[in-house]
């Protein structure tokens, strides 16, 4: 008896490959030399103070890093449960810049709030990006030409699991970026407007054009980050 095993790869393995991949170094070093703000900053944390000084990468980098074993199954497990609607009802296109996008939006409305408020936030998760592919599905259900004549959910499906997650975010002891959860979700709702599902009947060529614009523009910010990112920590390692 012959045992296949195949494993199926695209744009939602390769977030949450990645996902896994930065959570183990991390694992790793906070369980041999503990963890500062210096490793903080080395793995893209988001670090408010940094990104004033113009480190720019750190508004992406956060949302595919955790350190906490708890943190990091929730967001691993929801990113699954959640990127296996979007591949059905959108596409690994979709999938991978809402992803992007709706974390960099969160972490941006994050420092901004960090300013308005003189603190120096330390943040990190997928999240942010979590909530923007909710928002993508919350704002396709907004819509005239929704996800076909039967609707595979709805608002009010949607919205409890978010007013929960809000109110966790509020609780004292948590250490919950609300703000950057409130990003991410208010950008996937954009997306949501913009890009035309699967099973919409009234796609058009200026779709195709905005999703591809939104598509590469999404790997060129990725590929120039995680550079940067590279390159700063091989300059610190020479230090």
């Amino acid at each position: 008896m012959n045992i296949e095993l195949k494993i199926q790869f695209n744009l939602l393995t390769f977030l949450l490959g990645l996902n896994l991949f930065i959570f183990i170094l991390a694992f790793i070093a906070n369980a041999t030399v503990g963890f500062d703000t210096s490793l903080f900053y080395v793995f893209g944390g988001q670090i408010s103070a940094q990104i004033r000084a113009g480190d720019w990468w750190l508004l992406l980098t956060p949302n595919f890093f955790h350190i906490d074993i708890i943190h990091f199954l929730f967001n691993f497990i929801s990113l699954y449960r959640i990127g296996q609607l979007i591949l059905y009802y959108y596409d690994a296109k979709k999938l991978f810049f809402t992803y992007i996008f709706g974390g960099i939006a969160g972490v941006w409305l994050s420092y901004l709030v960090s300013l308005l408020t003189g603190q120096n936030v330390l943040s990190l998760g997928a999240s942010a990006s979590i909530f923007a592919l909710i928002g993508l599905l919350l704002g396709g259900t907004f819509k005239k030409y929704r996800y076909g004549q039967e609707l595979p959910f709805s608002t009010s499906e949607i919205l409890p699991f978010v007013v929960i997650a809000f109110l966790f975010g509020v609780m004292p002891g948590l250490n919950i970026n609300n703000w950057a959860h409130l990003g991410g979700l208010g950008m996937g709702v954009i997306l949501g407007f913009l890009v035309p599902n699967s099973l919409s009947i009234n796609k058009t060529k200026t779709h195709r054009i905005l999703v591809d614009s939104l598509f590469w523009a999404s790997v060129i910010i990725f590929v120039l980050s995680y550079a940067v990112l590279l390159i700063k920590d091989y300059t610190l390692l020479m230090l």
